[in-house]
């Protein structure tokens, strides 16, 4: 079926899908606050509902893990659809025939992102060229011979080398006729300090990075001498965000060995793959996302962890079980030697140790038992105080009590203690932490139509205004701390979509170079063009936000928790004064970058007293369009 589901078709839909209606077939809405209902969140472990969905806006938010947006959403959350499947799902449920159309934003987002992955595709041929080429890639194939990866594999996964030039990637895009401002889209190429675009990857070895499609959608690259990072990836673009994607995932999706191997490098899966392990997937240079636990999980039901044995492995070991049973994945964890990562324990031991190795895995919960041993063991001795204080904990934490008292006489044996003992003692505990739990426990979350008695009839929404997360929340992030997107800009965006206000009509007009660079301009420019024609709107705005990915969550999740404490439509006061300073608060932080940008290049001298003088016109620019924005915000009286 050629174009998108018409957007006729999804507002018939959602019509026809009232939230509550939907969410009540998943879970028990038992308490009501004003025009919202809560319940124990679906998607998290949770005593008490922060799980909240608004009758009138049609929408949900958990204050606990942050999973929120529209009735689609749900779907796609309790149902592990992507968002077409869900629209699917939801209008046969209801009755709804599909049809589609051709939108034009919709077409210009497909050509967009065909024409980044042609630059990908023929960047990383450029790359895998340059691994083969006899006397550029000859220190590259030295490394990959070293760590024992045949060329198979490095055909199979596409490595190349990014020769040690600043602008050879740049010049050959470039005589393949690809644009300068798309190769910097695509994350290839950079603009140097003075101006000139130069290579992003430079004397690294190239690992391609390609989506469960068969997408060559960003790359990875290791250093192999000189200054600089060891590893850096392409930067977030409309084809690629770091958070939600696997390295190797495009491979072990198509195992058959009924699990997920999780390992911490790119190396790591390239030698287990070597080895005969076609199920291994890496996170991108970074700890496991909440993202990424989600992408595994609609496609596996049992993720086993093999990340390094080091304490800073066992530490990222233990955020992933948290991030992955959050899904209810089965999860299990290989235990390996001290120090050693999974490419170190195959090149030394061999593929078949790997392997079996691989079978005396442990479940979750006794792997954090055996941790809790092993960090009071010393010199063969076992610490029994602090054993017990570990292991206890660690207990408290599992939610089956069947499980909890099989694992209790395991406890009582390596402390040689009566069960009844350890029993009591642990009951003791379960009893105090359910106490202070019903002592923090809230019956409700405060009303959404205030903050701290602050009527919103009276006072504009700021962006402090907000709520923090609840206790629920397992400070992996604070709400809006990247750089990527701030609240300011999603107060802007949420408010634009529900008010009848045109940019073009506003005193400054917003521009789309007042939001944050990268995905959010991207966004900024489509949302900004449906509000001057008077086309946007929540629904609009939420749609448009799909598989757009920040640091600090789904841009769904993001706008749904601006939503959820939003007053309603109706209730909207002079929204325009307060577009204005959220345009200038935007601007003002935008200006703030860019001198601070300007400020770094002074620390490096100037090639000639021209440079230096441009330099220091640019800052005196820069400075007083800051003091003139810092007074247009000054001017606005509350």
């Amino acid at each position: 079926m050629n174009g998108r589901i018409s957007q006729q078709t999804i507002e018939a839909v959602k019509n026809a899908s009232d939230i509550v209606d939907v969410v009540e077939q998943y879970v028990v809405l038992s308490k009501r606050s004003g025009n919202n209902r809560f319940g124990l969140c679906p998607f998290h472990r949770e005593k008490t509902p922060s799980f909240s969905v608004s009758v009138t806006k049609q929408i949900f938010y958990c204050f606990g893990c942050h999973k929120g947006g529209d009735v689609i959403n749900f779907i796609m959350n309790i149902e592990r659809l992507d968002y077409v499947e869900a629209i699917r799902f939801l209008a046969q449920r209801a009755g709804i025939a599909i049809v589609t159309d051709s939108h034009p934003h919709a077409r210009a987002r497909r050509e967009e992102q065909d024409m980044l992955t042609r630059i990908n595709t023929d960047a990383a041929r450029f790359f895998y060229a340059g691994l083969n080429d006899s006397s550029a890639g000859r220190a590259a194939r030295a490394y990959l011979k070293d760590r024992q990866i045949g060329t198979n594999i490095q055909r199979k996964f596409g490595v190349g080398f990014a020769r040690d030039s600043f602008d050879a990637l740049h010049h050959h895009l470039t005589r393949l006729e690809y644009p300068l401002r798309l190769q910097m889209d695509a994350g290839l190429v950079r603009e140097s300090r003075d101006g000139r675009p130069v290579d992003m990857f430079r004397n690294r070895l190239i690992f391609p990075i390609i989506d469960t499609r068969g997408r060559i959608v960003a790359f990875g690259g290791r250093l192999l001498d000189g200054v600089g990072p060891k590893y850096i990836n392409s930067p977030e673009t409309r084809l690629f965000s770091k958070n939600r994607n696997l390295y190797g995932l495009n491979f072990a999706r198509k195992t058959r060995a009924g699990f997920l191997l999780l390992v911490e490098g790119y190396l790591d899966v390239l030698s287990v793959t070597q080895a005969g392990i076609n199920c291994a997937v890496a996170p991108l240079g970074t700890a496991l996302t909440r993202q990424q636990a989600e992408v595994m999980g609609k496609i596996f039901k049992k993720v086993v962890i093999a990340f390094d044995g080091d304490p800073s492995g066992r530490a990222a070991t233990e955020r992933a079980i948290d991030l992955i049973e959050e899904r209810s994945i089965e999860t299990e964890v290989l235990m390996l030697p001290d120090g050693l990562d999974p490419d170190d324990f195959i090149r030394a031991e061999g593929g078949a140790a790997f392997v079996a190795l691989i079978e005396r895995r442990l479940p979750a919960l006794d792997y954090r038992l055996e941790m809790a041993r092993r960090s009071n063991e010393h010199d063969g001795e076992l610490d029994k105080v602090a054993y017990q204080e570990a292991a206890l904990q660690v207990l408290l934490g599992e939610k089956n009590d069947i499980l909890v008292e099989l694992k209790l006489d395991q406890v009582a044996e390596n402390l040689s203690l009566p069960l009844t003992a350890v029993r009591a003692e642990w009951g003791r505990r379960k009893a105090l932490l359910r106490r202070e739990e019903a002592g923090r426990a809230q019956s409700l979350p405060p009303p959404v139509r205030s903050f701290g008695g602050t009527s919103f009839s009276r006072m504009p929404v700021r962006a402090d205004d907000i709520p923090p997360p609840t206790d629920e929340d397992d400070g992996e992030r604070e709400f809006l701390s990247t750089d990527e997107v701030t609240d300011t800009e999603l107060l802007f965006l949420a408010i634009l979509a529900q008010v009848n206000i045109k940019p073009s009509e506003m005193e400054d007009p917003v521009r789309v170079e007042d939001f944050s660079a990268g995905q959010m301009r991207m966004i900024a420019a489509e949302v900004l063009a449906l509000a001057e024609e008077e086309q946007l709107s929540q629904d609009q705005l939420i749609a448009l936000s799909q598989d757009v990915d920040f640091a600090g969550g789904k841009l769904p999740e993001l706008l749904a928790r601006v939503f959820i404490v939003l007053p309603e439509p109706n209730e909207l006061g002079d929204w325009g004064t307060d577009l204005q300073r959220y345009t200038w608060e935007m601007r003002r932080r935008q200006l703030q970058i860019l001198k601070q940008g300007i400020l770094d290049r002074m620390k490096t001298r100037p090639a000639d007293e021209a440079a230096a003088t441009a330099i220091q016109t640019q800052l005196r620019e820069c400075t007083e369009k800051i003091t003139t924005v810092s007074e247009q915000l000054a001017s606005l009286r509350i």
